[in-house]
């Protein structure tokens, strides 16, 4: 899908239906495009979609998310087609293609995993990602990094953000319905909005909700200038900080 209407947020996702889940808020600007990196292949299979081989899987999930585009009104959408392991491993290739398609579209923001993510391929997402904007010659406002496998409400500090969702529910269902296959094994499209709440409802124990629904996410944006050793140095405070919390609200120190 290609136009050339003004792209204002653009999300890098591992597969198809991730950047549903995690960029609801973006998409319901209307100004939103997406760069799908994996085929999808590795998916759950069930219920109906057993016996379905590799290439037609791939084919159906492609589907979906064409059919996703549509429902939500997407700019342009990028099916690259790569295989998990290529996400995780293969740097120069994908990365100088989604350089290209950053220089292209000029997004304002864009959206990508977060590196705290349980999922490898999301990781290696992320990772592919983050490099790509950090060798483009365009470069966002704003680089937000999301929750999906593993959320981010265990996160202290000023990074993580709240991506306000309300109102996003009607949208939700219908470009995450698009994904049939996965969510008659995994209900993404309910588990998504399922988040959504609970992240407001315990974001704070004595606090007024700041929103209904939203996601959470790490501004990532300083980092875009910064050195590889510092942003490693950046994962691993945040790691302590963390640790240091749970410490000290257990024990008391």
């Amino acid at each position: 899908m290609e136009s050339k209407k003004k792209v204002g947020s653009l999300a890098i996702g591992a597969h198809p239906d991730d950047a549903e889940i995690f960029a609801i808020s973006a998409i319901a600007k209307k100004d939103f495009a997406l760069v799908v990196l994996s085929d999808g292949a590795g998916c759950c299979r069930g219920n109906g979609y057993e016996n379905l081989t590799t290439k037609e899987l791939v084919e159906l999930r492609k589907k979906e998310q064409y059919e996703a585009a549509l429902a939500g009104e997407y700019v342009c959408h990028y099916m690259l087609g790569y295989t998990s392991a290529q996400v995780r491993h293969n740097e120069v290739e994908i990365e100088n293609e989604l350089v290209k398609i950053i220089d292209d579209l000029k997004p304002q923001t864009i959206y990508v995993h977060n590196p705290f993510d349980s999922h490898p391929t999301h990781v290696g997402a992320f990772c592919r990602a983050f490099n790509a904007v950090k060798k483009a010659s365009f470069k966002p406002e704003k680089l937000y990094a999301c929750e999906v496998w593993r959320s981010l409400d265990w996160f202290v500090g000023d990074k993580k953000v709240a991506l306000n969702t309300d109102g996003t529910d009607a949208l939700s269902d219908a470009v995450l319905g698009k994904f049939a296959s996965q969510n008659v094994t995994k209900g993404y499209n309910v588990g998504a909005k399922g988040r959504r709440y609970a992240n407001a409802t315990f974001s704070g124990s004595h606090e007024k909700n700041s929103a209904q629904s939203f996601n959470w996410a790490l501004d990532l944006t300083e980092f875009i200038y910064r050195s590889e050793k510092e942003f490693e140095e950046f994962l691993r405070e945040s790691l302590e900080i963390f640790k240091q919390k749970v410490l000290k609200d257990f024990l008391g120190e």
